[in-house]
């Protein structure tokens, strides 16, 4: 505020002279001393100005620090909010990459190649099932005929068989050179094995340490021309039931028809007397090196070695040029009298692993066999003209042989005009009985029949 000095009565502009000289002089130092009051007042009230101008200039900066601060705060708690979404899509992203990285992996490990689609896709390879509904697969796969061995329409017993004799229907023992001799039977397995009731048995009866260089003995089954142009070059799986006296190594070999190709494979028997399946694969199936027959003669041998010379050994695992049936590690039947060799469950099929034993009805299993074997009854009766006429009835076979059969009719009850009975007129499909008289009259015969295409 301003600072003023007044005089009451105001002080004369020109005093009198009778004033006294010091009271003009104090006079005048209050004035100067009023004029510097007034300044004083005039820079406070300057001060006072610009103090309460920086007060307003607070006040309002204070207003938008509030109103910053309040910004501030939404923007930090949204950019907590923030924080906690990106958290969570982090987590969210861990777990996607959790994900890509197990797909990656599945990626790494799948092959388009080997798996269908549940719809659309057609098969380009091989594929291995083990059942279909809980059982066998269906389809003719098994190309071993009498695999079970419960067909045997000749006899169920062999004593002491020569080489090339058959057994049950579609096996035959063969032998060359050995002083070793074994009994055959067709044994029924009980219960022990329900799956298969019939096996096949070979029993030593007489020994042979010194086993020459050529001697051989097997157990063989034949595979038809036109059944094996399949396995040309594709592979194939053979899989059986063995048992035997003796634990050891075992071969198997497979054999064209003409005997200038073979493959020979090992197996091992771990225990005595005990049921034990096994399998034989061969990689890349039947060569075309060698003479193959496709038709009706035989295409190809499966034989179980008994007991093999040096000469018949080779090494397994490929084909060789040449009649082989096992290695140097097979084992002798021979050996000891009373070692026996079982077999069952003989089943060969293409692909790479075996499948169920495929079981077939019997009546299915007898009309195979008849294709290379068949017996039959027959009868013939007329009036002959005399000595050397005849009488004759055709006779139809069950099933189309493979080839013109070998047919023997043997005469078992006849009259006293028939001599004889013969066969003529042979084909694959049957033959005419003929009954030779000896004299003039009612002549009349019968008896049974065989018809052999057997290999």
């Amino acid at each position: 505020m301003a600072i003023t000095v007044v005089f009451d009565p105001p002080l004369p502009t020109d005093p009198p002279a009778t004033f006294d000289s010091k009271a003009f002089t104090l006079l005048g130092d209050l004035n100067d001393f009023a004029t510097e009051a007034n300044a004083l007042q005039a820079d406070v009230n300057a001060k006072q100005g610009s103090a309460t101008s920086a007060a307003v200039t607070a006040t309002t900066k204070a207003g938008e620090a509030s109103t910053s601060a309040t910004n501030a705060a939404s923007s930090a708690s949204a950019a907590a909010s923030s924080a906690s979404a990106a958290a969570g899509s982090a987590a969210a992203a861990d777990a996607s990459a959790d994900v890509a990285a197990a797909s990656a992996a599945a990626a790494a490990t799948f092959d388009p190649a080997n798996y269908v689609a549940k719809a659309g896709s057609t098969m380009t390879g091989p594929l291995s099932v083990p059942a279909l509904n809980g059982g066998q697969l269906a389809g003719m796969r098994n190309k071993i005929i009498n695999g079970k061995m419960e067909v045997s329409q000749v006899q169920t017993t062999w004593v002491s068989p020569g080489s090339g004799q058959y057994l049950v229907d579609n096996w035959l023992y063969g032998a060359v050179g050995t002083a070793g001799r074994v009994n055959v039977d067709r044994m029924d397995a009980g219960v022990v094995w329900p799956e298969f009731r019939y096996l096949l048995r070979a029993t030593c009866t007489t020994a042979d340490t010194s086993i020459a260089a050529n001697d051989v003995a097997i157990l063989a089954t034949f595979i038809e021309g036109s059944e094996i142009r399949d396995l040309v070059g594709q592979t194939f799986t053979l899989s059986f039931r063995v048992r035997a006296k003796v634990p050891g190594t075992y071969c198997v070999s497979f054999r064209n028809g003409a005997t200038d190709r073979s493959y020979v494979a090992e197996f091992t028997i771990n225990a005595t007397d005990v049921w034990e399946t096994k399998a034989v694969t061969v990689p890349g199936g039947l060569p075309t090196a060698g003479t193959w027959d496709y038709g009706s003669g035989l295409g190809l041998s499966v034989n179980f070695c008994l007991t093999a010379g040096t000469s018949m050994q080779t090494t397994p695992g490929s084909w060789q040029a040449g009649n082989f049936s096992a290695t140097a590690n097979q084992t002798n039947l021979f050996a000891n009298v009373g070692d026996f060799f079982d077999l069952t469950g003989v089943q060969l099929e293409r692909g790479q692993s075996a499948t169920p034993f495929e079981h077939r009805p019997v009546g299915m299993e007898l009309a195979l066999c008849q294709r290379y074997y068949e017996q039959g009854f027959y009868s013939v009766s007329g009036y002959s003209s005399g000595s050397g006429g005849q009488v004759a009835d055709f006779v139809c076979f069950k099933t189309t042989k493979r080839a013109t059969p070998f047919v023997v009719a043997d005469i078992g009850q006849q009259n006293a005009n028939m001599s004889s009975v013969g066969a003529d007129a042979i084909g694959s499909n049957g033959f005419r009985a003929v009954g030779i008289c000896s004299a003039a009259g009612p002549a009349f015969g019968r008896g049974f029949w065989t018809a052999s295409a057997r290999f």
